[in-house]
């Protein structure tokens, strides 16, 4: 049944790899990098936006994201388990911006699929943990 066994050492090892490339990526500021961390037929949910999907769009939103002023993310993988051809990874993640100013924490949760050989985001979806802003 998908969820009761736990992926190997090696596969949580690569998730983590994919996890600091696409990190690295974020801080040169290289969305072209950042959306080669995607499966060809990816979909990612970002806060307070529609559905976003395919390579080429999801490379727009990140550069989009840069020209905004992130400087780096920083991503802490909690959870890793397999459901059937895909793996469901849930983590935390912070932004910063300039001088490591903290703008955002939350929570995500990414499901991987292999492609090529190597694990990509398929399906990305993350919100903030902090509280909304009163108007």
């Amino acid at each position: 049944m998908p969820g009761e066994t736990m992926v190997s050492a090696t596969v949580q090892e690569a998730i983590q790899e994919a996890n600091r490339r696409f990190s690295e990526h974020l801080s040169q500021g290289d969305a072209v990098a950042i959306s080669r961390c995607y499966s060809e037929n990816a979909a990612i949910l970002p806060p307070n936006q529609d559905l976003i999907q395919g390579r080429k769009n999801i490379e727009g939103f990140w550069r989009g994201i840069i020209t905004a002023g992130v400087k780096s993310l920083r991503l802490e993988s909690q959870n890793i388990e397999p459901y059937g051809e895909v793996l469901a990874e849930i983590g935390r993640f912070t932004v910063l911006i300039e001088r490591d100013q903290v703008i955002d924490e939350g929570k995500y949760l990414v499901l991987w699929k292999q492609e090529n050989g190597e694990w990509k985001l398929f399906r990305d979806i993350w919100n903030s943990s902090r509280p909304l802003a009163t108007p």
